[in-house]
């Protein structure tokens, strides 16, 4: 017993020994959890950060290039500073030269005095790798008393990388938070150290459960088509560049197939948006069904799919083809409507190396085969259609030439006010010299440009010079310019307008964006939201080659468009069969005016067809009867002619006038 009493005091010191030990474990073990949950937020606020910078900051891709922000870019910047906890960050080119910093006072341009050439800035572009760390700041003079530093990469167009941000973001606060609530367990019951991780753990998992949920839904967004859960095309050809990348891909044949809807205009025309939309679901269906296990695909646009099959053997391939062929035919239900389509297929088997923009060229060019050969069949590339291809690949060289020397041209064709004869404004036409003296046909040069994701880059350079030649036109003369479906994608549609607005300092209202029917066969919602942002800048919105693409009377009522632009197509069928056109061409105009909406006649040619479209109440006459396409000095010159004109007219006038005046004076 008296031995017992002895050892109690050992044993005692003992336990508190081994409480202590356990009690450092915990406070150490504490210590690194501490540090991983402000890591992780730190990384995720990075992250969400330099996304925001990508989508919100016009111009990103000029100020790397420059290396000289414009004012309102650097007000722009000062904003964003304050966004996710960023309070200080630095804007590096590709090699690591330093281009602008933010700190804690304001945002400026890089000077000899920021910092020279940082190496860890350049391997971090090169690799892609954050270098995130957590730092100490109490000893900092500036500096907040925990935060992260990493590296993000910027990207421009099409996600391409074009510098790196080393950004800084303070974390006392979550920190502090997190120490607060664990500190007790430390000191505490050091038994209990065990489950210390846990909490923490899960109050920093439930703190920001919101925020994965939305950057998980972002992420789905960018990588998977919400109408049929099939890949975006952004994450296909990502996917298929790396899976090409590989050593020793070439040994393993890659098949890219090509669909397209077949006549979906009149599915979209029969059974209404909703009707085309389920038998774009079912089109997916019919893919997913046959490729799942083989391969991987993707809703390439509109009514365009695409898909990939490594090492599959050209038996395999058309006996998927056929099957997916053979399943689309079958009726697909809309509510208590059975809707029916078929689909054409173009597809390419590669057995050597080959780039992935040689594969959907090969793909693209088989497709093409198939539509003009009757739709509804399959169709391989062969050896006969490499003259299409080299043509294909001709145009693309010549399109990023074009681009790279600023080689493309705007013209300009008068628009016509129908009340006045006068000329209300113009509509800017892209133009591509080939070279040789002659210009390619924009239906041929623009899908291209499309597809290799040049038309964002050209359309931005159209949109300023557009807009600077209209500026120095008299009056109210309205610039009508095109938009293409693809710049709706991006999601910097609206960003690349208002800047080009407040760079010419052209009026918004005397603006008009033009789009097409097709663009409604896309992300409805996305482009919602930009036809209304583009309205709120002031600009008009004409709906353009009305009657020849997807839309309905639906449509024109949900976008409320200020012009409804009339295609020839029906001036050359009134031609033809004037009896039954001159009704359809009434019924359009009354459909237009009902709808409070300006109407504009395409393609006019002759005196008659100008006539019978007055008689109508056409409000605007554009075709070659009253004007070409002509660059802007002969624009200049025909302007000048105008005001003579009206001037001569004036003093035609100006004698009745004044007789009138003088009998007035006399009575």
């Amino acid at each position: 017993m008296l031995a017992l009493r002895k050892s109690a005091p050992a044993f005692v010191v003992f336990v508190l020994i081994v409480a202590a030990a356990i009690g450092f474990g915990v406070h150490q073990a504490l210590g690194l959890a501490v540090d991983s949950a402000v890591q992780r937020d730190g990384e995720v606020r990075m992250r969400q950060w330099a996304g925001y910078i990508n989508n919100r900051l016009p111009d990103l891709e000029e100020i790397v290039a420059t290396g000289r922000p414009t004012p309102e870019q650097l007000g722009k910047l000062e904003v964003m500073r304050e966004v996710g906890n960023v309070f200080q960050f630095r804007l590096f080119a590709p090699d690591g030269t330093p281009i602008l910093i933010s700190d804690e006072v304001s945002t400026r341009a890089s000077e000899d005095s920021v910092g020279e050439f940082d190496p860890l800035a350049r391997t971090a572009f090169q690799t892609g790798r954050s270098h995130i760390a957590v730092r100490s700041g109490k000893d900092e003079a500036g500096k907040p008393d925990v935060y992260v530093q990493s590296y993000v990469r910027a990207h421009g167009a099409g996600g391409r990388p074009i510098g790196i941000f080393e950004i800084f973001v303070d974390q006392t606060k979550m920190a502090s938070f997190l120490q607060a609530i664990f500190g007790w367990v430390a000191a505490g019951l050091a038994l209990l150290g065990s489950l210390a991780y846990l909490i923490p753990s899960f109050a920093f998992l439930q703190r920001n459960a919101d925020a994965n949920r939305a950057e998980n839904k972002v992420s789905y967004l960018t990588e998977f088509d919400p109408l049929t859960s099939l890949m975006s095309r952004y994450s296909f050809t990502e996917r298929l560049d790396r899976a090409l990348a590989r050593p020793y891909a070439y040994l393993s044949p890659d098949a890219i197939v090509f669909i397209d809807i077949d006549n979906f205009k009149a599915i979209n025309d029969e059974y209404g948006h909703e009707g085309g939309d389920q038998f774009i679901v079912h089109v997916a269906n019919a893919i997913k069904s046959q490729v799942r296990e083989i391969g991987y695909a993707a809703r390439f646009g509109g009514d365009e799919f695409i898909i990939s099959m490594p090492g599959i053997t050209e038996s395999g391939l058309r006996k998927v083809c056929d099957k997916i062929l053979s399943a689309a035919r079958k009726p697909a239900q809309c509510g208590n409507q059975v809707i029916k389509g078929e689909i054409s297929i173009g597809a390419h088997m590669s057995h050597q190396k080959s780039s992935s923009g040689d594969l959907l060229r090969a793909a693209d060019i088989a497709l093409y085969n198939a539509k003009n050969s009757g739709k509804n069949r399959v169709v391989l590339f062969n050896e006969n259609m490499a003259h299409q291809l080299k043509s294909r690949r001709d145009l693309e060289r010549r399109l990023q030439a074009a681009h790279d020397q600023q080689e493309f041209e705007l013209n300009y064709q008068p628009i016509i006010d129908s009340g006045t004869s006068k000329i209300a404004g113009f509509e800017a036409l892209l133009r591509l010299p080939d070279g040789n003296g002659g210009y390619i046909p924009p239906d041929q040069f623009i899908p291209v440009a499309e597809s290799i994701g040049l038309i964002a880059p050209i359309s931005k350079w159209a949109m300023h010079e557009a807009l600077t030649t209209a500026k120095t036109w008299p009056g109210k003369l309205f610039i009508s310019v095109n938009l293409s479906p693809r710049q709706f994608e991006d999601g910097n549609l609206v960003s690349t307008i208002k800047s080009a607005v407040q760079q010419t300092g052209f009026p918004s209202d005397r603006l008009e964006l033009e789009v097409t029917e097709s663009l409604f066969l896309g992300n409805t919602e996305a482009v919602d939201l930009q036809i209304k942002e583009l309205k709120d800048l002031g600009a008009s919105i004409a709906l353009d080659d009305f009657g020849t693409g997807y839309s309905s009377i639906g449509y024109l009522i949900r976008y409320g468009f200020n012009k409804l632009k009339v295609d020839r197509s029906f001036l050359l069928a009134h031609d033809k069969d004037p009896e039954k056109l001159h009704g359809v061409l009434e019924t359009i105009v009354s459909l237009g005016h009902g709808l409070g909406m300006c109407v504009t006649a395409e393609g006019i040619e002759t005196s008659d067809q100008a006539k019978m479209l007055g008689e109508l109440k056409c409000d605007q006459f554009q075709g070659f009867h009253f004007g070409k396409p002509m660059d802007r000095d002969n624009v200049a010159i025909t302007l000048l002619r105008s005001t003579v004109d009206t001037m001569a007219e004036v003093k035609q006038l100006s004698p009745g006038l004044a007789a009138t005046k003088s009998r007035r004076a006399a009575t």
